[in-house]
Formats: C-alpha cells, structure tokens, sequence
C-alpha cells in the first residue's frame, strides 16, 4: 500500500487487498480512495474522514456476504415507454388491453403500474404524437413515436445522468452530472469552490449559480452513488468502535483514527442536530432514500432543506434548535403526505430516458417511487421525535 500527497490539497489512499475472506481468492480487490489533507480550513466531511468509512463500511458488509439489493420497487414508467414502443414494433400494434396485459398483469415486469396509470400514459404519448390509434383502436406508433423506434438510439433503454451546464453571472463554468433533486438556494460544490443555485433552467439543461458566502461546505458535489441505510448504519458502527480493521493498510488505518477522534470529539453518537451556524445537520445515519423524503417533508412545510452524506441539511432560518426539533415532531405525527404533494415545486425530476415523455404526475410519481423511501422516513420521524405514549 502506498500514499501520496498532490498539491497540498489531497491524498490519495490505496487499501490493501482483502481477498482472504472473498471467492475467488486468486483476485484481491483494492479501492482508491481520495481525501482532502486536514487544515484549519478542513469541512466537517474531512475531518471524519467520510470517504474512507464510507468504502470501510461497504467493505465490511461485503465480507459478510452483504450486498445492496436492487431497486425493484419503482414504477420505471420511462422503461415501460421504452417495452410499450417496442412491443408495438414487434406485433405490428396491440390494443390498449392487450399491451397492459403484456407488460403489466401480474407478474408482469410493470405490475405496479395501475391501470388508471398505464391509461394516463397512453392519453399522454398520443398528446405527444409518440402514439397514435386506428379506427379499431389499435395503438400504433404516431408521428414522432414512428421516427423515434427508427433510430439508432432507441435500442439503449437506459442513460446516464445528465449533464447540467454551470453558469455564474452569464460565465459557463462547466458542466455537472446531476443525479438527485435540486432546488434553488442550495449550495453545491463545483471546480474546488462552494456554489448557491440562485436558479434551474430544466429546458436548456442550465443550472445558475452564485458564490457562495461563509457556512460549511455543501453536501451535495454531484458524484457518486445512491447509499443505503445498512451502509450508513454499518459507517456509524465502525466510528463508534474502536478495533483496527484488517483490511485497511496503514495509511487507511491512519485515517480511520483521525476520523474516530473527530467524531469522538463532536460528540456525535449521541447528537441529533448538529449546529452548523445558518444552518443544522440531522444526523439521520439512514439512506440517500429515506433522507430525501426527510428533505421533501420539510420543503413541503416551506423549510429549506437538502440531503448530504451526513443525513440532511436544514436551513433554520432564524429558527433555535429546539424549533427545528419540534418541526420534526409535528411532521413524524401527521399523516404521510402524497409523492405529489411532496414534489409539487419541484425541479429536475427526469433522470431516465423517457422521463421527458411522461405528464408531471407520472413523473412524480416514477421519481417518489424510485428515489423516495417516505415509509422509512416517516418511521424514524416517528420513533426518534414523537414522545411515545
């Protein structure tokens, strides 16, 4: 294993191989992991060494067997667009009961879409001219729907995130890869600098921004993946411990101490709400899922608030701790509040190929469903806010 400093500004970690206890055991696995060197500046995210947890925790959870499950619950409307164009194509056109027996009877692959849905989304694709009907009813593709299945593009169901064009004061930055929701008023981190989004253009892709001004660093820089709550609880583990772990090499090692000491020194096992000036950190330990939902709840009620690796970032907005407290309570002692009420305001919800085809309330509900958990959320609101009786 080996470390190296670049700049002043970073190191870069190599873990020693783990593969004792992983089949087959000729093939070591190793991770790269980068972390900021500790300063007087350092964030909060370096100073608990964050990075190096998070691949520690994923690591130990791998060793006993544990691995993220698929995302199989969602509505995946845009990859129903995508077998509903095709099926046409392959049976010369189907009838509307027919397609919906296709695709989405039980066990069919879309059996959560309903049928008032799969309705919604037939009515929008022909407003769209991506469908069309002939007198005997038979879905066919229309207009636009014709030249889309004939070209080469359409055979790729899937796409990467998008790119949104970073633009301060009329000056491109660059672009981002955009994965997760936005709103304006929200800082992000771009080019090595902490951004406020003043504004989101989602028809030209743009995303306005200006200098940010003091607080802590954003939570959100616009990479990685989606984390779940095991990985989050297994990190929140391993801080609280204080065994080494086998499979780190030194330097990881040495990081894994500085993180430990940090989190020690915080206080954070045993904090909910982490004072960040104009702003609190809830300390949820739970996944990007159930801490968007969190997030949603509160801009619902007109907080700002945006989802980070820590858990979620509430702006107070002149509000005391123990106000953003009580906010919580209420919330976790209400009823749930519906995908389309949650997302209502919101901007960049499309993240899949045919998102851009379906109505807003398809939309919304194909982004709750997959990026969404309110169950979970709405639970731990519940056991960790509202007094028990």
């Amino acid at each position: 294993a080996r470390s190296r400093t670049s700049g002043e500004n970073f190191v870069d970690l190599f873990m020693a191989p783990f593969s004792q206890e992983l089949e087959p055991p000729q093939n070591p696995g190793r991770f790269n992991v980068i972390e900021d060197a500790l300063d007087e500046k350092a964030g909060l995210e370096t100073r608990l060494r964050l990075d190096t947890i998070q691949t520690a925790a994923v690591i130990s959870l791998l060793l006993e067997n544990w691995f993220e499950p698929p995302a199989v619950h969602g509505a995946h409307y845009s990859t129903l667009v995508q077998q509903l164009l095709s099926s046409i194509a392959q049976y010369g056109g189907l009838q509307a009961a027919q397609a919906f027996r296709l695709l989405c009877a039980p066990p069919g692959p879309f059996e959560r879409v309903s049928k008032e849905a799969f309705a919604e989304l037939l009515r929008t694709l022909g407003q769209a001219e991506i469908l069309t009907q002939d007198h005997s009813g038979l879905l066919l593709h229309g207009r636009i729907g014709d030249k889309i299945v004939n070209h080469n593009s359409f055979y790729a169901a899937f796409s990467s995130d998008e790119e949104f064009r970073i633009v301060s004061s009329g000056k491109a930055l660059g672009t981002l890869p955009v994965s997760q929701m936005l709103t304006p008023r929200q800082r992000i981190l771009f080019g090595g600098r902490t951004w406020l989004i003043e504004a989101i253009d989602e028809e030209y892709k743009t995303i306005h921004v200006a200098p940010a001004r003091g607080g802590a660093p954003p939570l959100f820089n616009g990479g990685g993946g989606r984390v779940h709550t095991r990985v989050r609880q297994r990190m929140r583990d391993i801080y609280a411990a204080q065994d080494a772990l086998p499979f780190l090499d030194p330097t990881a090692q040495r990081f894994l101490e500085e993180g430990r000491e940090a989190f020690a020194a915080l206080v954070l096992a045993d904090q909910l709400l982490l004072d960040q000036g104009s702003h609190a950190i809830l300390l949820t330990w739970l996944g990007d899922a159930a801490n968007e939902a969190i997030a949603c709840l509160l801009m619902f009620r007109g907080v700002q608030a945006f989802t980070g690796r820590l858990g979620v970032e509430i702006l107070r907005a002149g509000r005391s701790l123990e106000e953003v407290r009580d906010l919580l309570c209420d919330i976790g002692s209400e009823p749930a509040t519906t995908p389309d009420e949650l997302l209502a305001k919101a901007n960049n919800l499309a993240r899949q190929k045919w998102d851009g085809l379906l109505s807003p309330h398809l939309l919304r509900q194909s982004y709750a469903s997959s990026n969404l958990d309110t169950d979970e959320a709405m639970a731990w609101l519940q056991a960790t806010f509202v007094p028990q009786s």
